[in-house]
């Protein structure tokens, strides 16, 4: 059933990791996704901006990737998600992280492109995708 209403979600703004050590997971991330990070003192995060121009209004926007410490973690009861990557080659990628000895599931095939999993060090999922359709 389709919604008269303008839809509010335009984007992902920003992806929030908690961590127990932020510097040594910004140094996994960098070492095995290849993320350039920046530190910030005020909020003592690390973060990646990813630029990009919108399709419907041809305006730059970003969406920013952010490891804080677990003393600002929202208080629940348990820790969920995943991150989904697109990226431009899917079979350099698994071929990177497996070099550096981290478990892959994957490389699936699906209409939609192809997928491959990993963890980080503190367990939190990650999905790597190839957009397959958009070459």
């Amino acid at each position: 059933m389709e919604s008269s209403q303008e839809k509010f979600i335009a984007a992902i703004g920003g992806v929030f990791i908690y961590s127990e050590n932020p510097k040594e997971l910004a140094e996994w991330y960098k070492k095995h996704l290849l993320i350039d990070w920046e530190f910030t003192e005020e909020y003592g995060s690390y973060y990646a901006t990813f630029f990009y121009k919108d399709a419907a209004d041809g305006k730059k926007y970003c969406t920013v990737w952010s490891i804080l410490g677990s003393n600002v973690r929202p208080k629940l009861d348990f820790r969920a998600f995943t991150v989904n990557y697109r990226v431009n080659n899917i079979d350099k990628a698994v071929e990177h992280v497996k070099s550096l000895g981290v478990e892959v599931r994957g490389v699936d095939v699906y209409p939609e492109g192809k997928f491959a999993w990993i963890e980080d060090p503190e367990g939190n999922h990650i999905e790597l995708w190839e957009d397959t359709k958009a070459k």
